[in-house]
C-alpha cells in the first residue's frame, strides 16, 4: 500500500512543484536498494521533508500506512501548505492535542481534506484505503472534481485522479 501511495504522491507532487531536483536519497535507508519507481518516490518525498523512514534506519516500502501517517506525508509533500504546532487540537474525539499527528489531522480538517467517519471519529490508526487517499490528496492539492448524485462518494476523486493522470492501476 505504501508503494502505491508513494507513486501517487510522486506523480501528484510535480503538478504544484515545478522545479524538483532529483538525487537518489533512497540510499539513505538501510533496506535499500528499492525498485526504480520506489526509489524515485522515496527520494523526492525524503528531499521535501515529507518522510524520514523508520527509527531503525529502514524505509519498508511494503508496509501499510495508517490514516495519520498518510495525511502527514500528503500535507508535508505540498509546498503550498505549512503545518505548525499551533494547528494541533482536539479536533476529533480520537485526536488529542498531544498526539504526534494532531496538527496534521486538525489542519486537514480545517481545510476540508478530512471529515471523519459518521460516528464523528477520525480513526488515525486505521489503514488508509485508496479512496481515502485520493480524497485527501485531491482536497489538499485543490483538484477540481465532479460526481453525479447517484455515484459513490469517492467517484469524483477517482475521476479527478484520472483527469490529472495520477490514478494508479490497482
Amino acid at each position: 500500500m505504501l508503494k502505491s501511495l508513494l507513486s501517487f504522491v510522486i506523480f501528484a507532487l510535480p503538478l504544484s512543484a515545478s522545479a524538483i531536483e532529483f538525487e537518489n536519497l533512497s540510499l539513505l535507508y538501510t533496506d535499500a536498494p528499492f525498485l526504480p519507481a520506489e526509489s524515485a518516490g522515496i527520494s523526492v518525498l525524503t528531499g521535501v521533508g515529507a518522510i524520514k523512514g523508520n527509527p531503525d534506519g529502514t524505509f519498508r516500502p511494503n508496509r501499510l500506512l495508517n490514516r495519520a501517517e498518510f495525511l502527514k506525508i500528503a500535507l508535508l509533500s505540498n509546498p503550498k501548505i505549512r503545518v505548525s504546532k499551533s494547528d494541533a487540537g482536539n479536533c476529533f474525539p480520537d485526536v488529542r492535542r498531544t498526539d504526534w499527528f494532531s496538527s496534521f489531522v486538525c489542519l486537514a480538517k480545517k481545510r476540508g481534506a478530512v471529515a471523519g467517519y459518521p460516528d464523528g471519529t477520525f480513526k488515525p490508526e486505521r489503514t488508509v484505503n485508496y479512496a481515502e487517499a485520493l480524497k485527501m490528496l485531491g482536497e489538499l492539492y485543490d483538484y477540481n472534481r465532479y460526481a453525479t448524485p447517484d455515484e459513490p462518494w469517492f467517484m469524483g476523486y477517482v475521476r479527478q485522479a484520472q483527469f490529472y493522470k495520477t490514478i494508479l492501476p490497482i
